[in-house]
């Protein structure tokens, strides 16, 4: 059923929630271990292509080099408050996947346009990061907001 957001969808509601505390936890554990084993994916096949992850990430920096930690950290770190987000809408939305589908997608395509405007990155390291932060998305939206899900009986 495709419904459009609509303004009934933003009352409090006082009874059965479409997502449970608990699962949500369980659903950004999960995002945080597919970002991070498909993100090293990314970083081991870009570093056997001969991509250096080094540049110059904003003007008056010194050169950085993207370090296997720093991958592993921006794959988990972003679960926590896309986690606490969904929660939040949650609380004051009957029905907050698609808000959240919308505004994590959002979030993750405008977070591209950093690695793509890094003035002194290779073309291959700006294109690495930014699969990298697809890959985040991708993970944050599908394994929180299909696990997060209260079960439903079948009728």
């Amino acid at each position: 059923m495709d419904r459009t957001l609509v303004a009934d969808d933003m009352r409090a509601v006082g009874g059965e929630r479409e997502f449970e505390f608990g699962r949500v936890a369980q659903g950004a554990l999960i995002a945080a271990g597919i970002a991070a084993c498909l993100n090293l994916v990314v970083y081991f096949a870009a570093r056997a292509a001969g991509v250096t992850f080094t540049g110059r990430f904003y003007p008056t920096a010194p050169q950085t080099v993207v370090a296997l930690t720093d991958v592993l950290g921006a794959s988990t770190v972003w679960v926590v408050p896309a986690a606490a987000g969904l929660l939040l809408l949650n609380r004051f939305m009957e029905r907050p996947a698609k808000a959240f589908a919308i505004g994590a997608v959002t979030f993750g395509l405008l977070s591209v346009a950093g690695p793509l405007t890094f003035p002194e990155a290779s073309m291959g390291t700006k294109l690495a990061l930014a699969v990298m932060h697809l890959v985040l998305t991708a993970a944050i939206v599908g394994a929180i907001a299909i696990r997060g899900r209260t079960p439903r009986p079948r009728p």
